[in-house]
């Protein structure tokens, strides 16, 4: 049974769902995961839970690392383990699994990682295990599948085109549907929680078609074209199916959640920004959804679209006196609200934007670039 959560916001930095601690907190520099930060694999792993991670990991690391110990994974099967590692993650793949480089000419990257994910599945279906399955696809570049009509893996370069972008997002559904078969072949749909999300928006230049409403890419970006994603949730034996929840979910949730289901250990010498919503998926009628869901954005890789953001059902307010919106009628952030417009409510996230800001969520920014909510000319900051 599966429930559908509609208000998960995300951000593409996927340290945020792993740590489950807001970027400005941790996040580095781009491509690296400090190693003294916990997982949600070490917390699996302090439960008894075999772990693995399968997939794209652009978080640095080598050939002889201790992943257990470094990362709380047991196994991996990767992509970008580090730059010297890196290749093609479609055709012709180079990837590393286990203490090995794998890969090679004609084979193709997110198939070789969906067996080991399937193997690692039937290896431990006896046993408590936990799988971060980072899926390669659709990512850029698009690239012919094995199932497109021109596939060629003899082929000495992918052919590379946007049409490719549909073939690749049906190869991922059909990757997924690989693993929810193999759950139910060994038995295991009623007591296996399974999570399906993503980590930011489609890429842009992409146009998607939703109940008649055209919605662009817009990956990168901090309005909902980068940030808004679907969260799909299947556990038989507690979910009710059916379901599609309203409730605002934050990507640092996840590791509090896979914290209780597990009954793992968190980190002991800092706290964790997530609210688990385990008793969501249980359907507790005593469930407090969070109150808002906060987002700062620092790639540190020299894009100039970064910012922070807080919101509610209903408001959203940028950090560095940005602009304000009323998300719940404006979903795509094209009038920035002025004068006193929901001035109780908008003072309660403005508040909470404060105390981010002065815990070290701080941005030196201007509104003026593309892919950062601007003022419209002819518009003023509101209450100015």
């Amino acid at each position: 049974m599966s429930i559908a959560i509609a208000n998960l916001y995300a951000r593409r930095l996927v340290i945020k769902i792993m740590t489950g601690r807001y970027n400005f907190r941790n996040y580095e520099k781009f491509k690296y995961l400090n190693p003294n930060q916990r997982t949600f694999g070490h917390v699996a792993q302090s439960a008894g839970y075999t772990t693995a991670v399968a997939g794209k990991w652009q978080l640095d690391g080598s050939l002889e690392d201790d992943f257990s110990r470094k990362f709380g994974f047991d196994q991996y099967c990767v992509w970008y383990l580090n730059q010297k590692m890196f290749g093609s993650r479609y055709l012709h793949p180079r990837l590393a699994q286990n203490g090995k480089e794998v890969g090679g000419k004609g084979l193709y990257g997110p198939d070789i990682v969906n067996d080991f994910a399937l193997q690692f599945i039937s290896e431990h279906k006896d046993e408590k295990f936990f799988l971060y399955y980072p899926m390669i696809l659709p990512h850029f570049p698009f690239e012919a599948t094995p199932d497109s009509d021109d596939w060629d893996p003899a082929a000495a370069k992918p052919k590379k085109n946007a049409k490719y972008y549909v073939d690749m997002v049906e190869y991922a559904d059909k990757l997924v549907g690989k693993v929810l078969a193999k759950v139910e072949e060994l038995g295991l749909e009623d007591n296996t929680l399974i999570l399906f999300t993503s980590d930011n928006g489609t890429m842009r230049g992409i146009h998607s078609q939703w109940n008649g409403q055209d919605y662009a890419g817009g990956k990168g970006r901090l309005d909902n074209t980068g940030t808004h994603v679907p969260l799909i949730v299947r556990w038989n034996k507690v979910v009710k199916g059916g379901q599609v929840s309203k409730a605002l979910v934050d990507f640092s949730d996840f590791f509090a959640t896979i914290q209780e289901v597990t009954g793992g250990v968190g980190p002991k010498d800092y706290t964790i920004d997530g609210k688990s919503f385990l008793p969501l998926l249980k359907g507790d009628v005593y469930y407090q959804e969070r109150a808002y869901t906060y987002c700062y954005y620092d790639p540190k890789w020299g894009t100039p679209e970064l910012g922070a953001w807080v919101r509610n059902q209903s408001y959203k307010v940028y950090g560095n006196e940005g602009p304000c919106y009323d998300v719940s009628a404006d979903y795509f952030e094209k009038k920035p609200l002025v004068g006193d417009t929901a001035k109780a409510e908008l003072a309660q996230l403005e508040k909470v934007m404060a105390e981010k800001e002065a815990e070290g969520g701080v941005l030196k920014l201007k509104f003026n670039r593309d892919g950062f909510p601007k003022e419209k000319k002819g518009s003023s900051k509101r209450g100015k």
